[in-house]
């Protein structure tokens, strides 16, 4: 599996840096909880899905650091559509539908 993806066993593993270093956030400052994000990405997804991927994170939106829920819907098709939520105010800020499958 690791050469179809292009890496080698040296590249994976426990000692494999990470990208980039995780910011803490403040979840002080969460006002969306989880239900009402997945709610507000499911009433703007249609599709039925296999899998649901959710995350807190920091993320930049013009030049601004926010506090977003992404929410990943996978299908059987395998595409994944994402969703940013705001995690103060519950907007999608953004939408993007991508294929888990490489065509060569």
């Amino acid at each position: 599996v690791l050469d179809v993806v292009g890496l080698t066993p040296e590249l994976v593993g426990e000692h494999t840096p990470a990208i980039k270093e995780i910011e803490r956030i403040d979840v002080d400052y969460v006002e969306v909880y989880i239900d009402d994000a997945l709610q507000t990405a499911g009433n703007a997804f249609k599709k039925p899905s296999v899998n649901i991927l959710v995350s807190l994170h920091k993320k930049e939106f013009a030049g601004k650091s926010m506090l977003v829920w992404t929410i990943a819907f996978i299908t059987a098709d395998m595409s994944a559509t994402s969703f940013d939520v705001d995690a103060t105010n519950g907007k999608i800020l953004n939408e993007e539908t991508t294929s888990l499958i490489r065509k060569m």
